[in-house]
C-alpha cells in the first residue's frame, strides 16, 4: 500500500534525484534511477519515467541525456550554475559579519543547490587575508528585524555594545535601551551599518548592527524622514562616510597623484568630478563628512593625496597631523 500511495510522489522524486546526483556533466542510467527510486519506496517502469520526463520538461526542468557508459539522464542546468555558487560560498567565508557557525550552515544550504559532485567543490575553504568574524550569532535575525521595522514604518529598539581592553562586551548607555527610527541598512568595509534617526539629537546616526543586541519593532511610526532625505541628496550616500563616522559635510576637493584614478574611481564612483593638470595629477572634487577616519585614509596614501580646499579642512587636516607627531616627540 505504501509503494501505492508513494507513486504520487515520484515526479518530485525524480527531480530530487537529479539535482543530487546528475549535472551538465554526471548522469545516471536507466536501471540506477529505477534503483534510486526502489530506494524511497516507488516503484515504476521505464515508460512511466520517459512520461515524467515529459511533463517536467513541460514545467520547465532541463532534462537532458548523452551516451557514456550507458544511455545517461542528466539534469543539465540550473538556477545557480557552479561558478555563482562557488561566488556565494566565497561572500559567505569572507564576510566579517557572519559568525563561523553560520557560515558553516550557509555553506551546506548553499552547496545543496547542486549536484553531490559540485558540492565537493564547494566544501572549500578560502583563506582572506586578515579575516575577522563576528561573533555576534543574531547578527541575520537583527537585519531581519530591521528590515521588517522599515517595511512596516516602525521604529525599533535595541541594545548597543563595546569592547573593553580586556576584550568584554558593555552594554553603552548603561544598557539603557536605544530608541531610534531606522531608514536605510549600509553595507560599507564589510560591515552592516544601520541609518536611524535619532529624536534625542535630532540626527541621522549609524550603528554597527554586528554590535546590536536585542532588536524590537515597537510598532510606533517611525519619525526623521526629511532630515533622513536632507542627507540622502544623491545616490552616493555611503561614499560621503568613511567608516559611518559623522562629520560635517564639505565638498573637499583633493589633488592626486595619476596612479590613484582606480582608487579614487573604485571609493566615489565613475561620475565624481575630475580635472586633469599638466603635472602628473588630477584633481576631484567630492562631497564628504569630514572626519577623522577620512583623513586617515588621506594619511594612508602619503604625498599622493593632498586636500587643497577647503581651507577649513585643510587647517583641521594639519592639526590631526601635528597631534599624532606630537605623541613621537
Amino acid at each position: 500500500m505504501a509503494k501505492k500511495n508513494n507513486q504520487k510522489l515520484k515526479a518530485l522524486c525524480l527531480v530530487d534525484i537529479l539535482k543530487k546526483y546528475t549535472d551538465e556533466d554526471h548522469g545516471l542510467t536507466m536501471p540506477e534511477i529505477l534503483e534510486k527510486l526502489e530506494a524511497r519506496g516507488i516503484s515504476a517502469e521505464r515508460k512511466s519515467i520517459y512520461e515524467d520526463f515529459d511533463l517536467l520538461r513541460t514545467y520547465g526542468f532541463d532534462i537532458g541525456s548523452f551516451h557514456r557508459n550507458g544511455y545517461r539522464y542528466n539534469l543539465q542546468s540550473r538556477d545557480f550554475d557552479i561558478a555563482e555558487l562557488k561566488m556565494l560560498v566565497d561572500a559567505v567565508q569572507s564576510s566579517k559579519f557572519i559568525t563561523p557557525n553560520k557560515t558553516r550552515l550557509l555553506v551546506e544550504k548553499i552547496s545543496h543547490l547542486a549536484s553531490d559532485y559540485q558540492a565537493k567543490e564547494l566544501q572549500r575553504n578560502i583563506k582572506v587575508a586578515n579575516q575577522i568574524k563576528s561573533e555576534n550569532e543574531r547578527i541575520l535575525y537583527t537585519v531581519d528585524t530591521i528590515h521588517a521595522a522599515i517595511n512596516s514604518d516602525s521604529a525599533i529598539t535595541f541594545n548597543y555594545f563595546e569592547w573593553t581592553p580586556r576584550g568584554k562586551k558593555v552594554a553603552k548607555h548603561n544598557g539603557e535601551l536605544y530608541y531610534t527610527s531606522p531608514w536605510a541598512l549600509i553595507w560599507d568595509d564589510e560591515y552592516y551599518y544601520l541609518a536611524a534617526y535619532e529624536e534625542k539629537s535630532g540626527l541621522i546616526k549609524h550603528f554597527r548592527v554586528d554590535k546590536m543586541q536585542n532588536a524590537s519593532i515597537t510598532g510606533k511610526k517611525r519619525n526623521g524622514y526629511k532630515v533622513f532625505r536632507e542627507n540622502l541628496k544623491s545616490e552616493d550616500y555611503s561614499r560621503k562616510f568613511f567608516g559611518m563616522y559623522h562629520g560635517e559635510e564639505e565638498y573637499v576637493t583633493l589633488r592626486c597623484d595619476d596612479s590613484l584614478a582606480g582608487v579614487i574611481y573604485d571609493r566615489f564612483g565613475k561620475g565624481v568630478a575630475v580635472t586633469l593638470t599638466d603635472e602628473g595629477f588630477f584633481d576631484v572634487s567630492v562631497s564628504i563628512k569630514v572626519s577623522n577616519i577620512f583623513f586617515g585614509w588621506v594619511t594612508n596614501f602619503g604625498n599622493k593625496i593632498k586636500i587643497t580646499a577647503p581651507q577649513n579642512v585643510v587647517d583641521n587636516y594639519r592639526k590631526h597631523i601635528e597631534s599624532i607627531t606630537e605623541i613621537y616627540k
